[in-house]
């Protein structure tokens, strides 16, 4: 989680995709050649190699920086849609359950270098994380040619990781450890 209330400095790039979630204030997002304003619900996801910055009206804002490597390409592939949209609105009546799954991945986070354990934690609540942002691009928005770009395999990963983790996982573990 981050409190920002000061301009980020120059537009800068990164090697990994960052994907930021507002969840209260104002933030102005900037590429080289657009500019958005961000609320709360808004979400966008940056690209590896995207000039950008921001500036901050004040506001927090959950953010990840997960390298590419990290990700399947079916993962990559929705990632890279959610970035051409340059900032989805998301209900806000879902904030809560968006928000608890990012404390969950952050708290993971934060005990880098991962166990087996916590790798697989991690890579399960992006999976829900994803899930989510699938399932509410889905209903929320009105554009039908850009829902049906996003690819349908998406939707089952977090199924066939619960699948794996069922029939292959013998250590006992919650998704809370």
């Amino acid at each position: 989680q981050q409190k920002d209330k000061h301009d980020m400095g120059p537009m800068h790039t990164h090697d990994f995709y960052e994907i930021e979630y507002n969840i209260s204030g104002n933030r102005q997002y900037f590429t080289k050649t657009k500019m958005f304003h961000l609320v709360k619900g808004s979400l966008i996801v940056i690209r590896p190699g995207t000039t950008h910055k921001f500036i901050s009206g004040g506001c927090t804002v959950y953010t990840l920086q997960v390298s590419p490597e990290s990700f399947s390409e079916d993962q990559k592939y929705f990632l890279d849609k959610l970035a051409q949209k340059e900032g989805l609105q998301l209900p806000l009546q879902r904030l809560a359950q968006i928000d608890g799954v990012y404390k969950k991945l952050l708290s993971i986070r934060s005990s880098f270098p991962f166990s087996e354990n916590k790798k697989m934690q991690f890579h399960l609540q992006l999976g829900t994380l994803f899930q989510l942002f699938y399932k509410y691009v889905q209903t929320s928005s009105n554009d039908s040619a850009f829902n049906n770009e996003l690819s349908p395999s998406i939707t089952p990963i977090v199924f066939q990781v619960l699948d794996y983790v069922k029939n292959n996982y013998k250590e006992d573990f919650t998704l809370d450890d």
